[in-house]
């Protein structure tokens, strides 16, 4: 006979929640913001399998000083229109956003440290002091980015190796989950900067410029070194007499790029080289490692592209809701092209935009997250 003071089973207890139907999953997930959708996939294995595929990246705000010294967070759902805070999210006073990969947010901190959060759970990661110079007045927005990371797995793996480009020494930097001191590989001499760096089929690889580098960590008898990939740019015969006549009206124009980004897109690595002519505009272009050429390519109609200090995010809009609605005002458009196609942190139209829809102000975008709720 069962005792009066005992607590009777839970209707839930003991339910095999992987045997909803897909249907009613699908659903469900497809109507969760980014951080909820994180916690649905987590649920159980055939969740994680019935959910779509992830929401959109959620764009990191940050508050902060006269000085630009980062103080506090918010994140920002694109595709909900949703500005929410994680509790488990902070860090220290003063330190610059150095990008984000694997679920991680990486920061540089006032004694040149760098170390990696996940918002989610709060986990942290401490690095060795690097010897990029930290550079309290200066005023790092757009371009200017002080430091930028890439991982070649999750921060958690013991074969994790990290990657740092340098603006302030303009060089690159490596080392693993348990070496005590980071390596110096590269330096390029003041003419030069490095862009952006990705880590992509076994490789880092970064851009100078329309110049692209491999990082061989082999190299050298495991000493490493940076090589140039050799490559030829190819573009249609149409973008090509467009180019000319662009080129005949005006001989005094640089052509070069303001900024270059890598991204990896179904499978291909990209080089993104960003114009500023007027509205800034983007040329992609493919990098064919056979025919060693960069081959101008054209995005999809559902193609995003996120760029950013954050780690370069190439991804469809299919399954994202209104992803073409108001929200998206904070794209850019390619040139010759209607359609937004291309989300730059950096552009302050984003700024515009949070305050007047959202009545955000005194916040600057930094990149974006994937969310990962895994330590």
């Amino acid at each position: 006979m069962t005792s009066k003071n005992q607590k009777k089973p839970s209707s839930n207890e003991g339910r095999d929640w992987s045997s909803l139907p897909k249907l009613p999953l699908s659903i469900i997930s497809s109507h969760l913001d980014a951080i909820s959708h994180v916690f649905f996939r987590s649920t159980c294995s055939a969740w994680h399998t019935f959910s779509p595929r992830q929401k959109l990246p959620l764009i990191i705000l940050a508050n902060h000083t006269n000085l630009k010294r980062y103080t506090s967070m918010a994140f920002f759902d694109i595709d909900f229109n949703l500005l929410f805070h994680l509790p488990k999210c902070s860090f220290e006073f003063g330190s610059y956003f150095c990008g984000s990969s694997h679920g991680y947010l990486v920061f540089l901190d006032p004694a040149s440290k760098l170390y990696l959060i996940n918002p989610i759970t709060g986990h942290e990661i401490k690095l060795p002091k690097h010897n990029a110079r930290y550079r309290k007045k200066k005023k790092f927005r757009g371009v200017h980015f002080q430091m930028k990371v890439a991982l070649s797995a999750s921060p958690t793996d013991p074969q994790c190796i990290f990657a740092a480009i340098s603006r302030s020494q303009n060089q690159v930097d490596v080392r693993t989950l348990t070496s005590t001191s980071w390596k110096t590989l590269f330096s390029l001499d003041d003419q030069d900067e490095f862009q952006d760096i990705i880590f992509y089929k076994g490789y880092f690889y970064l851009c100078v410029g329309i110049e692209l580098y491999q990082l061989d960590l082999e190299a050298n008898g495991g000493s490493g070194m940076v090589v140039q990939v050799p490559l030829d740019v190819y573009a249609s015969s149409d973008e090509t007499d467009e180019t000319d006549e662009a080129d005949e009206s005006d001989d005094d124009d640089d052509d070069s790029p303001r900024r270059s980004y890598l991204v990896e897109i179904s499978g291909d690595l990209v080089m993104v080289f960003m114009y500023v002519n007027g509205d800034d505009y983007y040329e992609i272009f493919k990098v064919d490692f056979e025919k060693k050429r960069l081959e101008m390519i054209e995005l999809g109609v559902e193609d995003l592209m996120f760029l950013g200090v954050s780690l370069g995010i190439g991804t469809s809009a299919k399954r994202y809701r209104e992803c073409r609605n108001d929200s998206m005002l904070l794209t850019k458009l390619i040139k010759f092209s209607e359609e937004p196609a291309v989300f730059n942190v950096e552009s302050l139209d984003i700024k515009h935009y949070l305050k007047r829809w959202h009545g955000i102000d005194q916040w600057d975008t930094l990149g974006w997250l994937i969310p990962n709720f895994l330590v």
